[in-house]
């Protein structure tokens, strides 16, 4: 009988037991229910979606059986500006192999420098904490300006609104953000943003242009068609890209892929716009088969019925699902005039938050009224 294991035993016992990181899981340690609620939403927006959140302080933390193959942990140490403590906390409730970053109220360049000098990175809650997401996904591919998030918005037939639905989209952003939004119009899009927002812009202008407090507009030049890479955009937290899909190269599309955190397709309800978007898709399966990243992408499915012809003898939702094997998220209606807070607004609206990672938001039903003259109207009648 042997009185100590062996390495290699030890080792296999070891391996049997570890637990598989998941390096896109998130564990939030806050007892600031604001604080949770800035922080999920952040992370949602660049799709990082699972959060498990424990609304304690971060002394009071236990891990559980949610939380063990987490790998990455956003700690809220709030005003606790002791190094020392702060080591010894995270010493204890930090497994060795997970990552994290701490958040907390302390404004100081030099508090940041110590703590990074220990090992710890350290962001001030007031101001940073839209660099969280750069932070977690810089651990998974080295690249560079990852903050800002990218959503490219392709329209899988010429006309079918495409320039409409990122125009709304860009507005309906104020409903979840005021943070700076960028929208690129790319080099074979309409160039129409002037009549389509009803802001004065120069189409043969490729610099920015400011049409309201925190919302931008960019027209892509022909000598810049597809360039993602502007250090321009690092100034904004969204940029929107607005594309045409249907003459795109295989080549080009996967440069779009690459670059982007979202992409939406915009159809109509025909099929030339259907088969675009089948392409596309296969295009997509393609490329996340053979990429080297581990960025979380999502693709979304909007159907656009500007066309009545197309209205009338409509593909049923069914049909398209079928046909593309993926959900549709949202259907904006057609309008031949529009009003505030429409419904074509709304389901926008939905769009948006589809994008952003947020809960579904429900569409408000106008309510009719009661009318007792026309009823009496109508019965005098007969």
């Amino acid at each position: 009988m042997r009185l100590f294991s062996t390495t290699t035993d030890t080792e296999t016992k070891e391996d049997s037991n570890r637990v598989v990181l998941d390096r896109s899981k998130v564990v939030l340690v806050s007892r600031n229910q604001k604080i949770q609620l800035d922080v999920k939403n952040v992370l949602m927006m660049h799709n990082i979606s699972s959060i498990v959140q424990k609304e304690v302080a971060v002394n009071e933390y236990l891990d559980d059986q949610d939380t063990k193959d987490a790998g990455w942990m956003i700690l809220d140490i709030e005003d606790e500006n002791d190094i020392n403590v702060i080591n010894e906390v995270t010493s204890l409730i930090v497994p060795y192999d997970v990552y994290y970053v701490l958040i907390g109220n302390t404004d100081s360049i030099a508090f940041a420098k110590t703590l990074e000098k220990s090992g710890s990175k350290y962001l001030y809650i007031n101001t940073q904490v839209n660099e969280l997401p750069n932070v977690i996904l810089k651990s998974q591919v080295q690249s560079a300006d990852k903050s800002t998030l990218r959503i490219s918005i392709l329209g899988c037939k010429g006309g079918c609104g495409t320039s409409t639905i990122s125009n709304e989209v860009l507005m309906s952003l104020n409903n979840f953000t005021t943070a700076p939004c960028l929208l690129i119009q790319g080099a074979t899009g309409s160039k129409d943003f002037d009549l389509i927002s009803g802001n004065e812009i120069d189409a043969s202008d490729s610099k920015v242009q400011k049409i309201s407090d925190n919302r931008s507009i960019k027209m892509e030049s022909v000598n810049e068609t597809l360039n993602y890479s502007d250090p321009v955009f690092n100034h904004f937290n969204i940029a929107l890209f607005d594309h045409n899909a249907c003459a795109i190269s295989a080549e080009n599309l996967e440069l779009i892929f690459k670059n982007s955190n979202t992409i939406v397709l915009v159809l109509g309800r025909n099929f030339s716009s259907f088969r675009t978007a089948k392409r596309v898709l296969d295009e997509y399966a393609r490329f996340e088969r053979q990429k080297n990243d581990v960025i979380k992408r999502k693709i979304i499915i909007s159907i656009n019925e500007y066309n009545v012809a197309d209205n009338k003898q409509k593909f049923s939702n069914e049909d398209i699902v079928d046909y593309l094997g993926k959900e549709i998220c949202t259907i904006l209606p057609y309008y031949q005039s529009r009003k505030e807070n429409d419904i074509f607004s709304q389901r926008a609206l939905q769009l948006s938050a589809a994008i952003l990672g947020r809960e579904k938001i429900e569409i408000k039903q106008n309510k009719k009224t009661f009318n007792l003259s026309s009823i009496i109207n109508r019965f005098s009648k007969k």
